[in-house]
């Protein structure tokens, strides 16, 4: 039920706050403030002169006469007459309803779908921009165009209005929508959100911070719409139990146990679109790099032109799905395909060709040598040719590390290594997430030039981190400058910082034996008993040395 949210959408206008009196001397009926006659009298001036210099003779009118005398100064005194408490409550719930909505400024720019099944509409909520209803998939007739209509669209000054005092929660009023009914003068629709801390289990939300709870209609025009945010959650065991969150995980699971039966269904859906995937590759595009799913023919992948791509990228996949005739076979044709190995005289991403062409032989070279898995036999041993190609692909690839950064260029011609004229700047992501890989490969040939380079590369790039420890986007291979400054860990960055993980949990063995696991799960519990004493402790911080390396 995810849409694309279209920033340019309807928007509300906003109202700018009108002034707040902050003060009674800021009022026209202030009790500070002299009435005209008064004035007039104090300034000796007109017929009220003489009486008021008689005032003084007279017994002194109190407070409350005077306030009697003046309608406006009454209003003053019985706001001035008002229970404190009173005045602490509204006060209060005001604040707390605001820090409710500062929680949710990360929300901005957001939007969430919600869709029940069988049902003929659909909503979009974007936060602070619009609700929206739409058609829902089923519904929309072949060649027609989905239905869409804006229920409303942000109103801070309505927000401002609607703020429930004294809870934890908040709600945002979204007016002025499009005209509903059949009636002389249709409504508008409007929508009202309610933001919850929602602690229940609810299928299908653990692990997500944010969701649309419910849509419903109270009366005609008029829109609910509750959406459950951890932000809101005031208390530190309701943010972790935040929809069957952490301390209710264990009930939350009991409660919703997967079926065997639909695990069973599920696992075969997942390979029968695998399998109807690969069969069409086969068929259609085979033994190009990758398929035109609409005209059903084959072309090159674009970033890394060599042929069978996509053969390799399966390797892993026929092997886990226990395809054993298929992997033997699709083995052999990529043998086949590269009879002078990888030496072709094409440009490619260094990126793009480690993921996919290293990392699919590797895997692929791994899983035929485990002979649990029974995927070759003693008729038709496996001989780690794979592994060959590998290691010539790796070579190729090598020369794009030739930098005086050490960090690499994010092209190579496999035959002539980097092209001439190629340019300087390389992406984070592309520069920093190969060091798996070629750490892997290192290991099973013995040569650590592989892994050197990657892991140069990938010190290189943290060494040249801002004050604040941030990387940014793209990097002057040469100079070892930022050309995009800008950090973040979305594209040209997410898989930077993915890597770092992996190779971490690598190089700390936790890929290794329980019993490695348990040993070094004892190790630093000894740390903190020991505090630093005796040649227990000595080997935790070795250990934590590493950790930091890594």
């Amino acid at each position: 039920g995810a849409r694309q949210a279209v920033a340019s959408g309807n928007r509300a206008a906003v109202v700018p706050p009108q002034p707040a009196l902050t003060h009674l001397s800021e009022h026209r009926c202030a009790l500070d403030e002299p009435h005209a006659s008064h004035r007039r009298a104090r300034s000796g001036q007109g017929p009220e002169a003489g009486k008021a210099r008689h005032a003084s003779r007279r017994p002194r009118r109190t407070r409350r006469d005077a306030l009697m005398k003046a309608p406006g100064r009454v209003l003053a005194a019985l706001i001035l007459a008002a229970p404190a408490s009173a005045l602490r409550k509204a006060n209060a719930g005001k604040e707390r309803a605001t820090a409710a909505d500062e929680r949710l400024r990360p929300l901005e720019g957001s939007c969430f779908a919600f869709v029940r099944a069988g049902e003929y509409w659909g909503y979009e909520w974007c936060h602070r921009r619009w609700v929206k209803q739409f058609q829902a998939a089923w519904a929309v007739p072949p060649g027609a165009e989905r239905q869409e209509t804006t229920v409303g669209t942000f109103s801070p000054a309505l927000t401002a209005r609607r703020q429930p005092p004294g809870t934890n929660a908040s709600e945002h009023v979204f007016a002025d929508g499009e005209r509903c009914g059949r009636r002389p003068a249709p409504a508008k629709r409007y929508a009202t959100v309610q933001f919850r801390c929602c602690t229940s289990h609810r299928d299908g939300a653990a692990g997500r911070n944010v969701y649309v709870d419910n849509v419903y209609e109270p009366s005609t025009c008029e829109y609910v719409v509750t959406v459950c945010a951890r932000l809101v959650c005031e208390r530190p065991r309701d943010r972790r139990r935040f929809a069957g969150g952490a301390d209710g995980i264990s009930e939350a699971m009991a409660r919703s146990r997967f079926p065997d039966d639909l695990r069973r269904d599920y696992r075969e859906r997942v390979r029968a679109m695998f399998i109807r995937g690969y069969d069409a590759y086969m068929a259609h595009a085979f033994p190009a790099g990758e398929l035109k799913p609409k005209s059903c023919g084959g072309q090159h992948f674009d970033l890394a032109k060599i042929p069978m791509v996509t053969l390799v990228d399966s390797l892993d996949a026929l092997a886990l799905l226990g395809n054993r005739t298929e992997f033997r076979r699709a083995a052999r044709r990529i043998l086949d395909g590269f009879p002078r190995r990888f030496r072709l005289d094409v440009n490619v991403s260094l990126f793009e060709t480690n993921i996919r062409m290293l990392g699919g032989l590797l895997s692929g070279h791994l899983l035929a040598s485990d002979g649990s898995l029974e995927l070759y036999d003693d008729a038709e041993p496996y001989d780690g040719e794979l592994l060959v190609l590998a290691e010539d692909l790796g070579r190729r690839l090598l020369p794009a590390f030739d930098t005086p950064t050490g960090i690499p260029y994010g092209t190579v011609n496999l035959a002539h290594g980097v092209p001439e004229g190629e340019t300087a700047i390389a992406s984070l992501a592309g520069a920093g997430s190969l060091s798996l890989e070629f750490s892997v490969l290192s290991a099973l040939t013995g040569d650590a030039a592989f892994g050197r380079a990657a892991k140069n590369a990938v010190k290189a790039l943290y060494e040249r981190r801002s004050a604040l420890g941030l990387l940014g986007k793209h990097v002057n291979i040469r100079s070892g400058k930022w050309v995009e400054s800008l950090s973040g860990v979305g594209s040209n960055s997410d898989s930077f910082y993915e890597y770092l993980l992996k190779i971490c949990v690598r190089r700390m063995g936790y890929i290794f034996s329980d019993e490695t696991r348990r040993r070094r799960g004892r190790e630093r519990g000894y740390s903190v008993v020991d505090a630093g004493r005796g040649r227990r402790a000595d080997r935790v911080r070795g250990d934590d040395e590493r950790t930091r390396a890594c």
